[in-house]
């Protein structure tokens, strides 16, 4: 559906800054988002939509809104075998998605109870889901917790975050005296195809920020991807512009292995809150930007003073560009 939409409106593609790929998942995600909504008001008298209808609790600090309310009709037990059930279902070649997605909801409160009292560690809450270890299901996980966003999902909204933040990033750093090699090779790239921003926009974040490439970005060799330890970050195969295999490392944990570097930000700011991770130092004020300006998660939490002070200078740049086109 995604694909007739674009062929029948090529406009869209022509007017929009994004690849063509980028674009058809934007719209894919859009229509599925659209006809859940559609059949939540429509076939709300349907017991399988009623029982999947979640409540919006009000908005309350971060620690609270990770608490989801125990179902009345579950017990400790039927958690337990609802476990053990999505680990079984996790080895077959055609699982039941439908019903492992009821049982990830269902099994949702005891879930986080454990995660944010820190009582159990990524390895071992990997352990007992399974379905949580890969792109979809941190995705999958992370829309569970209903935070309080602008778009709800993180796959669009972190799409929507580079493309708004594309322009004010390439002037700041290109009024810096001094930037690393790197940067500049993406500055030329980005001069010889507009398209090629998603990485300039995130490693020059992380510049603008004073936070190093290296705190989260890793370069690994081709065997050596989910194998070579590390404690949090992102690793990638061959140059980061040109790489389309990642890996998610959490505690030391492979969780996700995105094939851009959009999808690879999305799941590693997304995994912190599936986890309950308090942002490193070294790459706080990146987390901190990323989780309020990029995906629009309003959970309660301050943001770095430098967050704060250079999403103004993005904003004033972004001005300057707006006066200059009317």
């Amino acid at each position: 559906m995604a694909n007739a939409v674009l062929t029948s409106f090529p406009a869209i593609l022509r007017n929009s800054d994004l690849e063509e790929h980028e674009l058809k998942l934007q719209w894919k995600l859009r229509i599925q988002r659209k006809f859940q909504n559609s059949r939540k008001r429509q076939d709300s008298f349907v017991k399988e939509v009623a029982a999947r209808k979640k409540k919006k609790a009000p908005h309350v600090e971060a620690e609270e809104t990770e608490h989801p309310p125990k179902p009345h009709s579950e017990n400790v037990d039927s958690v337990k075998i609802y476990r053990q059930w999505l680990a079984l279902e996790w080895l077959k070649r055609d699982p039941d998605l439908d019903k492992v997605e009821d049982l990830m909801q269902l099994t949702l409160s005891e879930r986080r109870n454990q995660i944010t009292n820190g009582d159990i560690s990524v390895p071992e809450i990997i352990n007992l889901y399974p379905w949580i270890q890969s792109f979809d299901g941190i995705i999958n996980e992370f829309l569970r917790l209903e935070l309080h966003t602008d778009e709800p999902d993180p796959r669009i909204a972190i799409l929507q975050g580079l493309e708004k933040y594309k322009l004010p990033v390439t002037s700041l750093l290109k009024k810096r005296r001094a930037v690393p090699h790197y940067m500049k090779t993406l500055l030329e790239l980005y001069e010889h195809n507009e398209s090629e921003y998603d990485c300039l926009v995130t490693l020059g974040l992380l510049h603008l920020l004073g936070e190093r490439k290296d705190s989260i970005f890793t370069q690994v060799p081709e065997g050596e991807l989910r194998t070579r330890q590390s404690s949090i970050s992102i690793q990638h195969v061959g140059d980061i512009h040109e790489s389309d295999r990642f890996c998610i490392l959490l505690d030391g944990v492979p969780v996700a292995e995105p094939a851009c570097i959009a999808m690879a930000v999305a799941s590693f700011v997304a995994g912190h809150f599936v986890f309950h991770i308090d942002h490193p130092k070294n790459c706080e004020h990146f987390l901190s930007f990323a989780s309020s300006y990029l995906l629009g998660i309003k959970d309660g939490r301050e943001t770095t003073s430098k967050s704060r002070t250079l999403v103004v200078k993005l904003n004033e740049e972004q001005t300057k560009f707006s006066y200059s086109n009317t």
